[in-house]
């Protein structure tokens, strides 16, 4: 999720854009002999957006037996309660690096999703401009091998991005058993016959070179606006996180995955006309300087908190996720 939306540096708790759009200008005119040249008048669009970051921020409680550990005179004691403490901090930084992660893939996934704040019972939803026709489903499952045709359903993936970007789409993200799904059908692995591929399994460059873009003389057709091809690739992520329904369980049917079974995710470039294709404004915490000072800082940050008797310990970050460039995603359910 990094390489496609990363991380900028806000310092404000809102973010305001400001886009400015060129209407096609079509080709000029003529003028006749002696006569005024015709005026020609650019038409623009511009949009504004202002959105408020969202507050990722818990606490857990240090108790009682931990901070006498912590003030032990044994070192040995002290040293035990310090890894205590870290593999505490640790985990609240994991939980909410994923709760980043997880705000990124529900952008690129077009998924709207509802932010509970549980202290006052309050709930905001968070939707994006996914475009039209960007989450088609396949005619045929890829999981009858005999039918689907998983080879025209991505190229069509790709010339849709194309209709509305003016790029093929070409990074396609999907996991682990999408993938074996994709292999295994008998499409590519028939336009591969000469080749006696149909005996084997298609490779990830197998399947490139049907792709377009794929052959490197489709990656090579342009314009006058420029390229309008990039070589294809496949990225599959088994990533995710363990929800707590998990308890115990480490194994990978206890992952939750950011890329669910039997969708794939198709994107044009990651960079597209010098701005990523989308990105995650991460903005400024208030931390306690002191009793009774606060001091804002950049990013995620950590602190120890003291409420009368009690400690707690405290990670928090300001965040949002925005899609720059909406018309370059595009989700393919193939199941």
């Amino acid at each position: 999720g990094q390489t496609i939306a990363p991380k900028y540096n806000v310092y404000d708790r809102e973010i305001q854009r400001e886009i400015a759009e060129v209407a096609a200008f079509d080709i000029a005119q003529f003028r006749a002999p002696g006569a005024t040249p015709p005026i020609y008048s650019p038409q623009m669009r511009i949009t504004q957006e202002i959105v408020s970051l969202l507050l990722i921020d818990e606490m857990q409680r240090i108790d009682d037996e931990l901070h006498a550990k912590l003030t032990s005179p044994t070192p040995n004691v002290r040293a035990r309660a310090g890894v205590d403490l870290v593999t505490s901090a640790a985990i609240l930084q994991l939980r909410n690096e994923n709760r980043v992660e997880w705000m990124r893939w529900q952008a690129f996934l077009g998924n709207s999703y509802t932010v509970q704040y549980p202290n006052t019972g309050q709930q905001v939803t968070v939707g994006y401009n996914y475009y039209a026709g960007h989450k088609p489903t396949v005619a045929i499952p890829w999981s009858d091998r005999a039918n689907a045709t998983p080879i025209d359903d991505m190229i069509a993936a790709q010339l849709q991005i194309a209709d509305d970007l003016g790029w093929y789409g070409c990074n396609f993200h999907m996991n682990s058993v999408t993938w074996r799904e994709l292999q295994r059908c008998n499409q590519p692995r028939g336009y591969l016959s000469p080749t006696d591929r149909n005996v084997f399994l298609p490779t990830k460059s197998d399947i490139f070179s049907l792709l377009l873009g794929g052959d490197g003389a489709d990656a090579a057709l342009v314009t006058q606006a420029g390229k309008v091809g990039q070589a294809p690739q496949i990225i599959v992520s088994d990533a995710g996180y363990r929800a707590s329904s998990a308890g115990y369980s480490r194994g990978l049917s206890a992952m939750t995955k950011y890329i669910p079974d039997h969708v794939v995710s198709v994107t044009g470039p990651y960079i597209f006309e010098g701005e990523p294709i989308a990105d995650v404004a991460d903005g400024i915490v208030a931390i306690r300087q002191d009793f009774n000072r606060l001091v804002w800082l950049q990013g995620m940050q950590s602190e120890i908190l003291l409420d009368h008797y009690t400690h707690y310990f405290r990670q928090a970050s300001a965040n949002f996720v925005r899609l720059r460039r909406p018309e370059a995603f595009l989700v393919l359910t193939v199941n």
